[in-house]
């Protein structure tokens, strides 16, 4: 998550001088920077799995435009999940329609002040911010109506078992009697851990630790 690591910009410019202005105001800001002089360069990391948080991508470059760079995070990600904000000449509004339609974010006009740029860039991070943590709330809910609906079928026969038990205990011999008890501790295990999530603020309890808890239960 963003906030929970260093925040990785990508600077995709055959200009080294303004990426080089851009990078140090940046870095100044705790963003870690990385420079590719050519589409190229930065498409080859891309296809490696080296990815990054935000793209400040060139419209005009030698070789590969960054139209044709911008194509290729697009088959993959989405713009909330891999922003990518263009940099253009002042009389460009042709490529910056044809760069929003095909799914960039924003776009800084060059030259331009570098806080500027950070401005724009830092919008960008807060909403990606914004959206996984809705995702995260949102998949901690859904694991807390699960979490609800299996502490409700696992009570009613446990409630069942427990009047049985306590119906034929008389005639059950020593070893099936530790068997049935295990199990009844196991299931009783698995619906105190069931119901401390319940209890908890589902923000709060991620699904990795929902998991642990049963688990330990489990094992009881």
């Amino acid at each position: 998550m963003l906030d929970q690591k260093i925040v990785k910009i990508a600077i995709v410019d055959d200009d080294e001088m303004i990426a080089g202005i851009f990078s140090r105001t940046l870095e100044k800001e705790n963003l870690h920077c990385t420079y590719y002089e050519t589409g190229e360069g930065f498409l080859k990391d891309f296809r490696k799995g080296i990815f990054h948080d935000v793209v400040l991508l060139d419209v005009h470059m030698p070789g590969v435009s960054g139209h044709g760079v911008l194509n290729q995070v697009r088959s993959k990600f989405k713009p909330i999940e891999m922003p990518v904000i263009l940099l253009t000449g002042e009389d460009d509004t042709e490529n910056i329609v044809k760069a929003l339609s095909l799914g960039a974010n924003d776009y800084i006009i060059k030259p331009t002040e570098p806080r500027v740029a950070f401005a724009r860039i830092n919008t960008q991070i807060n909403l990606k911010k914004y959206h996984e943590e809705i995702l995260r709330k949102t998949e901690l809910e859904t694991l807390h109506s699960m979490i609800v609906t299996y502490n409700h079928e696992i009570n009613n026969p446990l409630t069942v078992a427990i009047g049985n038990l306590r119906e034929d205990i008389e005639k059950m011999d020593n070893d099936k009697l530790g068997k049935v008890r295990a199990a009844l501790n196991r299931i009783a295990g698995i619906m105190q851990s069931i119901h401390h999530i319940i209890e908890s603020e589902p923000y709060y309890v991620s699904h990795s630790e929902a998991q642990k808890m049963l688990d330990l239960s489990k094992r009881k």
